[in-house]
């Protein structure tokens, strides 16, 4: 702030001084004699050139432009007595100003830079002897290098003190200032003078031949303006093309170019590729609408770029993802930049007078250890941000294991759908019994894959491929026909037993499930009893809402259903109670530990007192050895499931063992 304050008031000395430097030189030249126009009418002309002039400008190659102010300038400086020509210059100016509405500083700096320009080169025009009755004679050879001595004083003083009030301004060194603007405005700058020169040697030697010299003057003028609004339109397309229209970001396109010049250029040195996919945007947006959400996403781009260095290129990809490349930076260092994004992000966004708290997941690929082309730490990077998605991490770094995208797991997607297609799944049941009397209370039915040349194929080897790649839809479908078919099949050979099948996501995202399943038990002559639907207390907590929806409709249909997993999903006893439910199924990771562990034990016991408290039929899950069967026994559980009773078992070989001795077997157990 004090730097700030600092400049300010360097700039207001400087301002003034050059406004004081202005009227000095004024008041020295007027009382000077000095040759007179030969017309009065010419210095209203030059006038009014000068004001048409200061609105028109020279665009130039690389930035910038020069004005074409110089030209009645000079001619000013050639003709016009230093006083005239200063005051004249002015005049101009501040019409100029006035007509742009410039604010009152700006228009003083001009006006006197421009006064001291002019008067100081009009000065020394009369010093070297350039006078307006002498201009173009034969005999007159030394004109030539006072001209150049003096279009050089002009462009010197412009140059010094435009390059003076913005080094000051902006802290930019003045060397820096002036040197930059050399390199590419002296040739445009001088040119402009020359025009000016034979502007006032013609109108010295013959006045209407000035004509033919402005006519390609205002030719090349409006050639150059429509070049560069032609240059100016190419550029906002090329910005347009390579920039996301929303936060101005690089997008995608420029991105993918940003990495082929660094794989073109890089040798040794590494870099990182972060992706970045925001936390719960999608409630804000859809909540609070596209617009708040647009808001938003404009915020998240100078919020990042604060955690950034200069060379470190942020991006945005669509929606609301971002990408972040940081050339020489090892894995390591990105995972501390990805620390330092996360916590920027877990500062409130305030839009619209609404606090926003936005968090986000990051994905890391590393060149050259995660890849050698854009496309493979793209897909890495991915990889890695879905990963931590998932986990809920923050922050994965690309690790092979976390690739489900190889060509095996391709290869599988292909046989999967075949094998949905082509009937090659099959079925196995695992008994649930009377934990009192051992007697079969019904089976839980679990997909396996009988793959023709792998063999069979446990479920935690393609459930997680189905379910992102969309098959788990259709493998969902066809577990729940074939349990109602083989359910209708025992019934014919004198086995009726409840089977239970586990409900996923994408089945509480049906809003014609019920309608469906009461469908098939139509067609199977199953009556809905017989059927129960399992589904886990995360998938409940989900989207409570819809979940239960879902289930009443169910239980409105007669269908049986199942808590599953219970005390993982953090599920609230108030919700809990409200449930159409008729089952709790403890988590097989509280039984499994009772033996050893008293807190597993209080928590099963706390568990099977509330599910009766609440109406409900509890079941234990994972059991395994008679010391946990005895203490559900104890605790007054209900029913029980676990190798300890059966493992899962295909259909012929459940009839076959249960059929005619199943309540015997598991009573003896």
């Amino acid at each position: 702030m004090r730097l700030m304050q600092s400049r300010g008031l360097w700039r207001e000395v400087y301002i003034t001084a050059v406004s004081l430097a202005a009227g000095a030189l004024l008041l020295a030249c007027a009382g000077r004699s000095a040759p007179q126009v030969s017309d009065g009418w010419g210095v209203l002309v030059l006038g009014v050139a000068m004001m048409i002039a200061e609105r028109l400008a020279v665009p130039l190659p690389r930035s910038g432009a020069v004005s074409v102010a110089t030209i009645p300038h000079i001619v000013a400086v050639l003709l016009l007595p230093p006083s005239l020509s200063i005051t004249a210059a002015g005049a101009a100016m501040l019409v100029d100003q006035l007509v742009g509405r410039a604010g009152l500083r700006k228009t003083v700096f001009n006006v006197s830079s421009v006064m001291l320009t002019v008067g100081v080169s009009a000065m020394v025009a009369d010093w070297a002897g350039l006078q307006p009755d002498t201009l173009g004679r034969p005999d007159q050879w030394q004109q030539v290098p006072a001209f150049l001595l003096v279009a050089a004083v002009y462009y010197a003083a412009t140059n010094l003190l435009v390059s003076t009030i913005v080094s000051i301004s902006s802290g930019t060194p003045i060397r820096r200032s002036l040197f930059d603007n050399a390199t590419f405005a002296v040739p445009a700058e001088l040119g402009v003078c020359g025009i000016g020169a034979l502007v006032a040697l013609l109108w010295v030697l013959s006045p209407p031949w000035i004509l033919l010299i402005l006519f390609p003057a205002v030719i090349s003028q409006v050639t150059l303006m429509y070049i560069s609004s032609s240059k100016r339109k190419s550029e906002q397309l090329h910005h347009q093309a390579h920039h996301d229209l929303l936060t101005g970001l690089p997008n995608r396109s420029s991105l993918m170019l940003h990495l082929e010049e660094m794989l073109a250029r890089t040798s040794a040195n590494p870099f990182a590729l972060l992706l970045l996919d925001l936390d719960r945007f999608k409630e804000v947006n859809d909540t609070f609408g596209h617009q708040t959400g647009d808001v938003l996403l404009r915020e998240i781009g100078p919020r990042l770029r604060g955690v950034l260095r200069a060379s470190d290129v942020l991006a945005r990809l669509g929606g609301d993802e971002f990408a972040l490349l940081l050339p020489e930076t090892g894995a390591a260092a990105a995972v501390g930049v990805a620390e330092k994004l996360l916590h920027a992000l877990d500062e409130p966004f305030g839009v619209d007078g609404y606090e926003f708290q936005i968090g986000g997941s990051i994905g890391i690929a590393s060149f050259p250890v995660d890849g050698l082309s854009p496309t493979d730490l793209m897909r890495r990077a991915d990889v890695a941000m879905y990963a931590a998605k998932r986990a809920n991490l923050g922050t994965a770094v690309y690790a092979t294991e976390l690739d489900v995208n190889t060509p095996a797991q391709i290869t599988l997607y292909g046989e999967l759908r075949r094998a949905i297609e082509q009937d090659e799944l099959r079925l196995h049941f695992q008994p649930k019994v009377d934990v009192c009397t051992g007697a079969l209370s019904g089976v839980e039915a679990l997909v396996r894959w009988q793959h023709p040349d792998r063999g069979l194929i446990l479920p935690d080897q393609f459930i997680p491929m189905a379910e992102r790649t969309g098959l788990i839809r259709p493998l969902g479908n066809w577990v729940l026909e074939a349990a109602l078919r083989q359910s209708r099949a025992w019934e014919r050979d004198g086995l009726v037993i409840q089977i239970a099948v586990n409900l996923g996501a994408y089945n509480l995202d049906d809003s014609n499930l019920a309608q469906a399943i009461s469908g098939l038990l139509e067609r199977y002559t199953v009556t809905a009893d017989r059927l129960r639907v399992e589904i886990t207390e995360t998938m409940l907590m989900r989207d409570p809402d819809n979940a239960r929806r879902v289930l009443e409709e169910l239980r409105a249909a007669g269908v049986r259903v199942s808590i599953d997993d219970f005390g993982t999903g953090y599920s609230s006893l108030a919700y809990l109670k409200r449930l159409p439910a008729d089952e709790l199924k403890i988590d097989r990771s509280f039984i499994q530990h009772m033996a050893e562990d008293a807190g597993d034990t209080a928590i099963v016991r706390s568990v099977i007192a509330l599910g009766h408290e609440l109406g409900l039929v509890v079941t234990a899950e994972g059991v395994e050895d008679a010391v946990s069967l005895e203490r559900l026994r104890a605790f007054g559980c209900d029913r029980a499931q676990g190798y300890y009773f059966a493992r899962p078992m295909d259909a012929d070989s459940l009839r076959a063992s249960y059929l005619s001795s199943a309540d015997e077997a598991l009573q003896a157990a």
